[in-house]
């Protein structure tokens, strides 16, 4: 059993757009990973959210939002507090030295995982694996 995992942006993305309700996405993730908890950092809520304003039409704004209020009554949210961060802002700076720059909301949310001591599970293993320390799950459907 691992600890935790937070949900990133991308695996939320491709189960609603695999038609995959929220329940059966939770249930192939606790099989395949074991979690002790599964959790959605409110920077993905951000991101889900902004995506459901640009739907293209009106039945997929609505698709959209049916999945993601499905998902939201079945996990944690947790806010971006201020021990994130001060995780944050060591990782980030300390990648950038190096030359790497990792975009904001995949550090937020890397750095939320961290903070609760949990992985990631994402589609995105290239700006996550830059994360030193965060155990990396790669989602694929």
């Amino acid at each position: 059993m691992i600890p935790g995992l937070v949900l990133e942006t991308s695996v939320i993305i491709a189960a609603e757009r695999a038609a995959l309700p929220a329940s059966q996405l939770l249930e192939r993730v606790k099989q395949e990973y074991n979690p002790g908890a599964v959790i959605v950092s409110a920077v993905s809520v951000m991101e889900l959210e902004h995506a459901v304003y640009r739907a293209p039409t009106a039945e997929r704004r609505v698709r959209r939002q049916d999945f993601l209020h499905g998902l939201y009554g079945l996990v944690s949210i947790e806010a971006f507090r201020h021990e994130t961060a001060l995780i944050a802002a060591r990782v980030g700076a300390t990648e950038q030295m190096r030359g790497y720059t990792i975009p904001l909301a995949d550090l937020l949310i890397g750095c939320t995982a961290l903070q609760f001591g949990y992985g990631v599970l994402t589609c995105n293993v290239k700006d996550f694996s830059r994360i030193p320390g965060l155990a990396v799950h790669v989602f694929a459907l």
